[in-house]
């Protein structure tokens, strides 16, 4: 009977341990749930500011390649694979300034 009541009195302990166990994560899932939906609304409050911003503030029209700096023209021809050569002719700057724009931004593109 002692084996049985030791047995029976360890199984009520490991029920009681269980039932803590389930009562303790119910309540950290509920505690988890909750500060996600506070995520979740300080997020579409950053959303709306987001697109306030957006309507405010007008994007600014692009330079035409006419009016870019040579530097910038060489950047952005350095990006479609022009030569140094190329850079240089094209945009009215020195071979070895070409060469190190490439260097810079090929490296950057790849």
């Amino acid at each position: 009977m002692d084996g049985l009541t030791g047995l029976a009195g360890g199984l009520a302990l490991l029920a009681l341990l269980s039932a803590w166990t389930a009562v303790w994560l119910w309540r950290r899932s509920q505690r988890m749930l909750l500060r996600l939906e506070a995520l979740e609304h300080e997020l579409e409050r950053h959303r709306q500011r987001l697109v306030t911003l957006e309507s405010e503030t007008p994007l600014p029209e692009p330079t035409p390649v006419s009016q870019q700096s040579p530097y910038a023209l060489a950047i952005q021809l350095a990006h479609e694979g022009y030569a140094p050569d190329e850079l240089a002719l094209h945009c009215g700057i020195s071979r070895g300034e070409a060469e190190l724009i490439i260097s810079l931004y090929r490296t950057r593109a790849r």
